[in-house]
């Protein structure tokens, strides 16, 4: 029987500073070596992703953005686009606006993601923008965000609870996306996410599952994002550190992510006994 593991990256596979360790990379790369299926299911995008992977020696489709896209590492392609409709992202900035909120946009053009934004509403969203203004291709000030004429995958907000919460709540009703709404791992506020219905870590994983042609999931996260997919794995896992609602919801619950929990886990369901 062929199983695919699939673990989110942030507070679950990737230490407390954002990494793969060597531990985990020198464990999943023999075991991939070894026939393993391994693949992640991330809210980053590739360009965010990239550094952060090329320790591993991936060599199956991965899911990112939440299942917006799904990436070949190999082939170094997009298989799958999940895209918001035109109409429906301008919907989206009508609400973010009515709240006062200033998102990120992602949009898919020729290949690559481009990122817009207003302003900057506090602490949070100046970092995230810190951290990756040099990664994309385009990433620039607008006066005003606009979907006309773009293909918008993806939005997203780093913002307080009591100010994100409603706003959710809003943009949860829209026809076409999906919301989520957790706290994040680095930055002392919630990130909000909003995609559209047909992209999700569920989605990206059965995909994944179809074209490896495997005959079961095991699945493995930290975050409230994580639920979803962890529910339609076949077997899933929490690290030790992941959230209550998380932990209340796996088979089996691990140790942190600070000791190479998955990889070591993983070695274990895969071997069937504890690394040497």
């Amino acid at each position: 029987m062929k199983t695919l593991y699939i673990t989110d990256l942030d507070g679950t596979f990737l230490d407390p500073q954002g990494n793969v360790t060597e531990t985990s990379a020198s464990l999943i790369n023999k075991m991939i070596g070894d026939g393993l299926l391994f693949t992640v299911a991330t809210a980053r995008s590739r360009v965010s992703a990239k550094a952060i992977l090329q320790k591993l020696d991936l060599n199956i489709p991965v899911v990112l953005m939440n299942g917006v896209f799904i990436f070949d590492p190999v082939m170094e392609e997009y298989l799958s686009v999940s895209a918001i409709s035109e109409k429906t992202a301008a919907e989206a900035v009508k609400i973010f606006e009515k709240h006062n909120q200033t998102p990120f946009m992602f949009s898919f053009s020729k290949g690559n993601i481009d990122l817009e934004y207003t302003s900057f509403s506090n602490k949070a969203q100046r970092d995230f923008y810190e951290e990756r203004k040099h990664k994309y291709k385009k990433f620039q000030q607008v006066p005003s965000l606009s979907a006309q004429g773009k293909t918008v995958v993806y939005f997203s907000d780093l913002v307080n609870y009591e100010q994100g919460k409603p706003l959710f709540d809003e943009i949860s009703q829209l026809d076409g996306v999906s919301a989520v709404f957790y706290e994040d791992t680095y930055y002392d506020c919630w990130y909000l996410e909003v995609f559209s219905d047909k992209s999700s870590k569920p989605s990206g994983m059965e995909f994944i599952k179809k074209y490896v042609n495997a005959d079961s999931t095991t699945a493995f996260g930290d975050n409230l994002n994580d639920i979803a997919m962890m529910k339609a794995a076949d077997y899933c896992c929490a690290v030790s550190n992941g959230r209550k609602e998380v932990r209340d919801i796996a088979h089996k619950i691990i140790g942190k992510n600070s000791n190479d929990a998955v990889a070591k886990e993983i070695f274990k369901m895969f071997y069937g006994k504890e690394r040497d």
